[in-house]
């Protein structure tokens, strides 16, 4: 029992120190290239934990190998990406740094306007500002000492500038957390009351929930806020970041998450997680994956993930949340077993990856000097979602429901005609049309409200292009 606690303590302090720049990373390197010509992944799989990670030695090694091509071709301005992005991962942030002002010695020798200075330029300024963000956070994040946070923001500023597209707009987020993180540290009253996430809406302006909850002590509770926050963010098509000039759709928002989650560390971000959730929130009847991304932020609360946007906060905040949403979804007893049942088996997908991958670099064999490296390599399935089956049953149901109360009118239009009646008859149609008919459409209607699990939901997120779609038309 003792050795367990310890286990669970160290694991806690681990998810800490990871959390405190989960959210900031924002690289470009090889694996971003990859990452990019293969697309995001489904929100729902990264949301279960299903995304791909490397181990140190992964980035050992290639440190290693192309700080050897750097002596042999110290022009190529792409090594220097790697051997940054890999220093960065190794915790070296000075070293990565380094990296890069030997980059900016081999830019400045190029034309100004020429095409390449003007990508690697701005994979300097992304890579660099990341860097300085994750020295800051590595050094305490300390509010006496911001110099590594402006320099950050001030680069990350300028990469956006320079490309605003680029990396499925995850930059555009990484600004936003960036300068809230700021605006936390130089402030002790919170621009917003709501201590989840770092998006503010018009209804969860300090102003609006004063109007709305008056000013009482039982107000200022943390728990009655977050209980409002599926309202809260209900409303709204864009978001603004806390302290912060930056607004975003939800879809833009959405997605900039996703790429952070896909390829950064913002996968084992609470942040992160409440973010995307009351992002999810902002679109009407997507509260079922808002409540999967507010379950998986609780589940790293509960592991020992802390908010660095609000660190002051109860550490609760999480469980509230998930709560709060939990609240809004009719049913949502089959979305909470899904994720229960499926996070232990996605998690065992991931640690398989992991063996097969170290086991292979132990051999001395790279993904990158090495074509067949995944040779051999199999894995699982995660489980579809509920619900298709689910929804087919209720329909069946209300329809079988149906023909067994409007059977009777049949009944007596059958004895009208049978009576020379037509008129009768044709009454007594319209009558069962209207008072079965009627409340039967609604519940058809209403069916994927009533599923547990809706494939609505769910399958139409199978992918983001998918999901986009969904929220362009914006389908029910």
């Amino acid at each position: 029992m003792q050795r367990r606690t310890l286990l669970n303590l160290a694991l806690g302090a681990a998810l800490v120190l990871l959390t405190a720049k989960a959210v900031l990373a924002c690289f470009w390197d090889r694996d971003t290239l990859a990452q990019e010509a293969a697309g995001l992944p489904g929100v729902v799989e990264v949301l279960l934990g299903r995304i791909d990670r490397w181990p140190p030695e992964y980035y050992a090694m290639r440190l290693e190998r192309v700080t050897k091509e750097l002596e042999a071709d110290p022009t190529n301005l792409a090594l220097y990406d790697d051997a940054a992005v890999a220093s960065d991962r190794l915790k070296r942030y000075d070293e990565a740094i380094e990296w890069m002002a030997g980059k900016r010695a081999v830019l400045d020798t190029l034309p100004e306007n020429s095409a390449e200075r003007i990508e690697h330029e701005y994979r300097y300024l992304a890579n660099l500002g990341t860097h300085h963000a994750h020295r800051w956070i590595a050094n305490g994040g300390s509010a006496a000492d911001l110099t590594d946070l402006e320099r950050a923001i001030e680069l990350i500023r300028a990469a956006i500038d320079l490309n605003p597209d680029a990396h499925f707009g995850r930059e555009k987020v990484q600004l936003g957390f960036l300068e809230a993180l700021r605006h936390t540290r130089r402030s002790r009253v919170n621009e917003i009351r709501i201590p989840v996430g770092v998006f503010v809406t018009e209804r969860s302006t300090p102003q609006a929930l004063a109007e709305r909850y008056g000013d009482s002590d039982e107000a200022r509770e943390e728990s009655n806020l977050v209980q409002y926050v599926p309202r809260a963010y209900r409303c709204c098509p864009e978001l603004r970041f806390m302290g912060s000039d930056v607004i975003l759709t939800a879809d833009e928002a959405i997605e900039g998450l996703i790429g952070l989650m896909t390829l950064g560390d913002a996968w084992a971000s609470v942040d992160a997680h409440e973010s995307l959730a009351t992002a999810i929130m902002a679109h009407r009847n997507r509260l079922v994956v808002g409540h999967l991304a507010a379950s998986r932020s609780a589940e790293l609360s509960a592991n020992g993930a802390r908010s660095i946007i609000h660190p002051n906060r109860d550490p609760k905040a999480s469980l509230w949340l998930a709560g709060a949403t939990r609240s809004m979804v009719s049913h949502a007893g089959g979305v909470d077993r899904y994720f229960d049942q499926t996070r232990p088996l996605v998690d065992q997908i991931n640690s398989d990856r992991m063996a097969f991958i170290q086991n292979r670099l132990a051999r001395g064999i790279h993904p990158d000097t090495h074509s067949d490296f995944w040779d051999g390599y199999r894995q699982s399935d995660i489980p579809d979602p509920p619900g298709r089956w689910a929804l087919v049953k209720v329909r069946l149901s209300i329809i079988a429901f149906g023909v067994l109360f409007f059977a009777p009118f049949v009944l007596m239009a059958t004895f009208r005609w049978r009576a020379h009646k037509p008129w009768s008859m044709i009454a007594w149609l319209i009558a069962g049309a209207i008072l079965v008919g009627g409340p039967m459409s609604l519940l058809l209607t209403l069916g994927p409200r009533i599923v547990p699990s809706d494939p609505g939901d769910f399958e139409r997120w199978e992918s983001y292009e998918a999901f986009q779609t969904a929220m362009q038309s914006n389908q029910p």
